[in-house]
């Protein structure tokens, strides 16, 4: 019973990410609620491994209690990091499952092909049929962007296991990068080569030429294609260019997204400094960026964005929770990405490396937006984080 629970768990939490408008978060909800009378019935069984895990999928939520106290007034601090922290119970379960000998290889590839085709011809009808200017789902385009991007990683790394779906993994990875590119979110797309960057320089002693140069070629023909083929792309490639150099040229102003970003974080850097501990409320925030407007600092834009929210995970943390907002950050993207990279290293486990590329690729969405703060990607990652780990804290516990 046990073990059908969470295959289909997994199965309809990844297969439907894009195509359904929040059921994966329904399905995440019930399975936290499914693992936590399972553990209660059964009795918890803690080890060593399961500490770093449940600092990872706590410390978000823990670093906010502190300035929800301070504020008094509203608890949407706390509704980004509740997310992961319900996960620590789903860790746990799937980490018994695993144990006993419950292989989700399959499931996790089958409902990844699933769910990145489904982003696919979503893309597809919402770009050249609808013809809308940016592919968005039942989401803002930049989400959806994040959250295919994350299928293409995940799709790309899921090939190196043992499964006869090797090839319709390449071919999800290659769907997965088509759907981030309609959305033209520029975070996402950029963020893929990096990835395969990554890749390549971890496993530059591993790798076939053949291997290296047909993923290279895909890539740049992918990318050359969707260029030449929608001018929405191209418009969207000249407008990054033009930021590009209007910041180069000291006239951030005229570079409208970038340029707003870069004054949000000059915003939230003058936050951290107000209170470097705990950090600042939502309200001190507005009323900072406003008193930062009148003396010239920023432009009027940017004194009237609510909350003084930052687009970018790591000054939001600094400027929200200070320095415990550094130490999150610590654990729910570093930590993680250091422990699967390690267990990569010593075992060559494949779903280890599916884990520290999947965390590369948040560690730089972060950049240039929050996207853990969104309800479906916050899930969504706090979920795939629990599976990474419950597959290397069972294998380390039959060691």
């Amino acid at each position: 019973m046990n073990n059908k629970i969470t295959k289909i768990s997994i199965s309809f939490t990844v297969s439907l990410i894009l195509i359904t408008p929040g059921f994966s978060v329904v399905t995440v909800g019930l399975l936290t609620l499914y693992s936590s009378v399972k553990l209660i019935k059964n009795g918890f069984n803690f080890n060593k491994y399961d500490i770093i895990p449940m600092i990872t999928l706590s410390a978000y939520f823990l670093s906010n209690v502190p300035i929800t106290v301070i504020d008094g007034g509203t608890l949407r601090y706390l509704d980004a990091g509740i997310r992961a922290l319900l996960c620590i119970p789903i860790y746990l379960f799937i980490k018994n499952e695993i144990a006993k000998g419950t292989n989700l290889d399959s499931t996790l590839c089958t409902s990844t092909i699933l769910a990145s085709f489904g982003a696919l011809a979503f893309a597809v009808y919402q770009f050249f049929i609808l013809n809308m200017p940016r592919v968005d789902g039942f989401l803002f385009s930049i989400n959806f962007g994040y959250l295919a991007a994350a299928l293409a990683i995940i799709s790309f790394g899921l090939s190196f296991t043992q499964t006869q779906l090797k090839h319709y993994l390449y071919l999800s990875a290659i769907a997965a990068t088509v759907a981030t590119t309609l959305t033209l979110t520029r975070g996402a797309i950029l963020t893929l080569p990096l990835v395969f960057m990554l890749f390549f320089i971890v496993n530059v002693r591993k790798l076939k030429f053949k291997q290296t140069l047909f993923f290279t070629l895909v890539g740049i023909l992918l990318l050359s294609a969707s260029y030449q083929i929608s001018p929405r792309i191209q418009e969207r490639v000249d407008f990054t260019i033009f930021e590009i150099s209007s910041i180069a040229s000291n006239n951030v102003h005229a570079a409208a997204s970038s340029g707003g970003r870069l004054q949000l974080w000059y915003a939230a850097l003058e936050a951290f400094k107000r209170n470097q501990i705990l950090g600042t409320t939502y309200s001190e925030r507005e009323s900072l960026n406003i008193e930062l407007f009148k003396e010239g600092k920023v432009d009027e834009w940017t004194s009237t964005v609510p909350r003084g929210h930052a687009h970018s995970q790591y000054f939001e943390a600094i400027a929200s929770n200070g320095s415990l907002g550094i130490l999150a950050i610590f654990a729910m993207l570093i930590l993680p990405f250091a422990v699967f990279l390690n267990d990569y290293r010593k075992t060559g486990c494949p779903i280890s490396q599916t884990g520290f590329l999947f965390i590369f690729g948040f560690i730089i969405f972060c950049l240039t937006e929050a996207p853990l703060q969104a309800n479906l990607i916050g899930t969504f990652y706090g979920f795939m984080v629990a599976i990474f780990y419950a597959y290397i804290a069972a294998k380390r516990a039959k060691d």
